[in-house]
């Protein structure tokens, strides 16, 4: 259990991470684009 539990938060943070990655590249692709923000 304790050695589970750090697997998963490592997990957890890296997708986090990847998703936040992949919105920034989202945001540069449609500033080249042109395309007004979502938000």
């Amino acid at each position: 259990m304790g050695k589970k539990c750090p697997f998963f938060f490592r997990l957890l943070l890296l997708a986090m991470e990847k998703a936040f990655q992949d919105a920034l590249t989202d945001q540069k692709a449609d500033a080249i684009h042109g395309s007004p923000p979502m938000n």
